[in-house]
């Protein structure tokens, strides 16, 4: 669905077929489509182009949205917290995580005590309890990484899974 999407997109964007996009995700508001070159192009839900940005420097290797805004991970190792776009409002960055590695997944985001968290993995195995305070400024409380590796596969989908249940709370 990405590849059809991305072929659609208005030449100008400049999302060219190097840039092969990776990850999407959809909702009522539209689509929002990640690309292997860092790219970051939304839809309307109609599929009319509205814009095209450099959300990353390397890759974008997963995103998620939950109500009007949309998480998104890189290769570059950050995780960005972004406005849904809108005909009249384009992309805005509201928040950036740095890990010390590229990141792979967003695994979990949710609503907790005013606060926006998202779980994001990092390639070496790390989990990232990210937090974007109350207001959602930029940078805001990112906290330490969880205690799970790569090499305790079992401790890091139990970390996981209890911090998507707190999450969601």
């Amino acid at each position: 669905p990405g590849a059809d999407m991305a072929r659609r997109l208005d030449p100008s964007m400049r999302l060219k077929t190097e840039d092969t996009p990776l990850c999407a995700v959809v909702s009522r508001r539209g689509t929002v489509i990640g690309g292997e070159a860092g790219k970051l192009c939304s839809f309307a839900p109609s599929g009319e182009p509205r814009a095209c940005i450099a959300g990353h420097s390397r890759a974008i290797t997963s995103m998620t949205s939950l109500r009007d805004v949309v998480v998104t991970c890189g290769a570059d190792g950050r995780a960005r917290l972004w406005s849904w776009p809108t005909a009249d409002e384009p992309f805005s960055c509201l928040g950036e995580f740095h890990a010390n590695a590229p990141l792979s997944a967003v695994t979990a985001v949710g609503w907790h005590s005013g606060a926006l968290r998202a779980i994001v993995g990092s390639a070496v195995g790390r989990l990232h309890d990210v937090w974007w305070g109350p207001g959602l400024a930029p940078a805001k409380a990112a906290r330490a990484p969880l205690s799970a590796t790569a090499a305790d596969a079992g401790a890091g989908a139990a970390a996981a899974a209890g911090a998507a249940a707190g999450a969601a709370g």
